[in-house]
C-alpha cells in the first residue's frame, strides 16, 4: 500500500502526525510512504521534525516500510529536516532486498535552497538480513549545497548517496551538486557523492554552528509516563535520585567484588592516565606486566602497542592500537586492553552520545557508556576466545565484519563489574582526590541509568 501525506501544494500549512506512518508487509514488500512538507517561509526557517517533539511541524512516531523486501520512504521538505534521537525511519527487508529512503528538497524548492538535515537517530536504515541491499539518498539538486549534521548514524546495505541524484535509483545523477558537508557518528554502506569540484566541505564545528538555531527542534519530547525515554536523555551529570537503581547497582558491585575475591582476580591495568602526560602513569603495576605506550611529541596522539590502560584525558586524544584508532574526548573515561593481537575498548563515561569513536577497517564505530568493542584479526574465533576482558560481565553480543581483515565484537558490559575488577578503577574508589571521586560517581550514575533503561534485557555473564 501507499501513504501520501502533504502539508499543502501551494499555501504552506502545519503538518502534525501523532500516530505512526507504517506501510509494512509480513509476507510481501513494504509499501511507499511519501511526506511532502511546504512550511512557511520564516527566518530562521521552521523545521519538520521526525520523532517525539513539541515542534509545530512533526511526525511523532516511526516511519516504516518494512517487509520481506523493503519498501520506499520519501521525505520531501522545503524547510530544514530534523530526525531526532528517538525517531525511527526504516525500509528494511528480510530475505529479499533492502528498500530505499530518499530525503530531498521539495521539488518546488530545488534550485533555490540548500538541503539542510540534522539526524540524531541511530535508527535510520535501508538494508536486509544479508546486509547487501538497500539505499539511502540525500538529494539537493544540481549546484545546490547539502548539509547533514547531528550525532546519529545511517545504515544502508548497498550505499548512501549525497548530492544530485537520480530520484528513481538514488544513484548519482549527471551534473554536480554544490558543497556537500556531512557529520554523523557512523555511516554503514558505500558512500557516494558528487560535490562541485571546487567545493570545500564544512568542518564538524562549522556544521554545528550552522545548525545551532535548530537546537529546540532537536529536543526529544518526553511524556510523563515514558520512564525509558526520560532516562535515555540523561547523562552522568544528572543527579536525580534513583533509589531502586542504586540498590541494584550496589548489589551488582558487591557480587562482582565477591566473585573477584573468590579467585577471579583483577583485570590489572598497566597504567592510569589522568591527562596527556606519561608522568601520571600508575607506578603500582603488577610485576611482569608489560606496557608499550608512547606519545608522539607535540601531539595528542598516543600509540598503545601492548598493555591495559585507563584513559581519563583532560584534552581530546587519539589512541592508536594494533587494530584501529580510538578517539577519546576530554572528560571521558575509557579502558583499553591491547594484547598485541586483539584490543578491547570500554566506554565507562562520556558526556555526549557518539563522542567516543573508533576507526578500524575504514569504518567508523561509536560507543556509549556501558558499550564495549573488541577488535580482532582472528575472524573465525568466537568472542569468548578473543575478549581480553573476560572477567567483565557482558551481554547482547553481535559481530560486525569491518573489512581489511578486522572483525568487531560489539556488546554491552556491566559497569559495576568493571569497577570491581579493573585495578585502577578500584583505586579510584578509595581515592580522596576530588577529581577521582567525581569520575567514579559519574561511572556509577551511568550504571544507575543503564540499570533503569535495560532492566528487562537480562543479566550479564562472564566468559569464565
Amino acid at each position: 500500500g501507499s501513504i501520501l501525506l502533504s502539508s499543502g501544494t501551494f499555501l504552506p500549512s502545519n503538518l502534525v502526525v501523532s500516530g505512526s506512518l507504517t506501510a509494512d508487509s509480513i509476507l510481501g514488500s513494504g509499501g511507499l510512504i511519501r511526506v511532502q512538507f511546504i512550511g512557511a517561509v520564516t527566518d530562521p526557517p521552521t523545521a519538520l521534525v521526525i520523532g517525539p517533539s513539541t515542534n509545530a511541524n512533526r511526525i511523532d512516531s516511526p516511519i516504516t516500510a518494512n517487509g520481506v523486501s523493503g519498501g520506499r520512504i520519501e521525505i520531501l521538505s522545503r524547510n530544514p529536516l530534523v530526525i531526532n534521537g528517538s525517531a525511527t525511519v526504516e525500509a528494511n527487508g528480510t530475505t529479499g532486498t533492502g528498500g530505499q529512503i530518499l530525503i530531498a528538497l521539495d521539488p518546488a524548492a530545488q534550485g533555490t535552497l540548500p538541503l539542510l538535515v540534522v539526524n540524531d537517530s541511530n535508527n535510520v536504515s535501508a538494508t536486509n538480513t544479508a546486509g547487501d541491499s538497500g539505499r539511502i539518498g540525500f538529494h539537493s539538486g544540481k549546484k545546490q549545497d547539502l548539509v547533514l549534521g547531528g550525532t546519529g548514524s545511517l545504515v544502508a546495505g548497498e550505499f548512501v548517496s549525497f548530492g544530485n541524484l537520480n530520484l528513481t535509483t538514488l544513484e548519482l545523477g549527471s551534473g554536480s551538486a554544490g558543497n556537500i558537508s556531512v557529520a554523523q557518528s557512523s555511516i554503514e554502506g558505500t558512500v557516494l557523492q558528487n560535490p562541485d569540484p571546487g567545493a570545500v566541505p564544512l568542518t564538524e564545528s562549522e556544521i554545528e554552528a550552522l545548525i545551532a538555531f535548530l537546537a529546540p527542534a532537536r529536543e526529544v519530547f518526553v511524556p510523563t509516563f515514558g520512564l525509558d525515554e526520560a532516562l535515555a536523555g540523561k547523562i552522568a551529570t544528572d543527579v536525580t535520585p534513583q533509589a531502586n537503581s542504586y540498590v541494584n547497582v550496589l548489589r551488582d558491585l558487591q557480587n562482582a567484588q565477591l566473585s573477584s575475591q573468590q579467585g577471579e582476580g583483577s583485570e590489572e591495568s598497566d597504567g592510569l592516565i589522568h591527562g596527556t602526560s606519561l608522568d601520571s602513569l600508575d607506578a603500582d603495576r603488577l610485576t611482569g606486566q608489560v606496557i608499550k605506550l608512547t606519545q608522539r611529541p607535540g601531539t595528542n596522539y598516543w600509540r598503545l602497542q601492548q598493555g591495559n590502560v585507563l584513559f581519563t584525558p583532560q584534552k581530546d586524544i587519539i589512541v592508536g592500537t594494533q587494530e584501529g584508532d580510538v578517539h577519546i574526548p576530554a572528560g571521558a573515561a575509557v579502558f583499553i586492553m591491547e594484547t598485541g593481537n586483539d584490543v578491547a575498548v570500554y566506554d565507562l563515561h562520556d558526556s555526549r552520545t557518539g563522542s567516543i569513536k573508533i576507526v578500524a577497517g575504514k569504518r567508523l564505530l561509536t560507543l556509549a557508556p556501558g558499550r564495549q568493542v573488541v577488535l580482532t584479526r582472528r575472524l573465525d574465533d568466537k568472542f569468548e576466545d578473543v575478549n581480553p576482558g573476560n572477567r567483565i560481565g557482558f551481554r547482547k553480543h553481535k559481530d560486525v565484519v569491518l573489512g581489511e581483515g578486522i572483525k568487531a565484537h560489539v556488546s554491552e558490559f556491566s559497569i559495576p563489574s568493571a569497577v570491581a575488577t579493573v585495578a585502577p578503577i578500584k583505586k579510584l574508589l578509595a581515592s580522596n582526590r576530588p577529581q577521582d571521586r567525581k569520575l567514579v560517581n559519574q561511572m556509577l550514575t551511568n550504571a544507575v541509568i543503564l540499570s533503569e533503561m535495560t532492566a528487562a534485557v537480562g543479566p550479564y555473564r562472564t566468559a569464565r
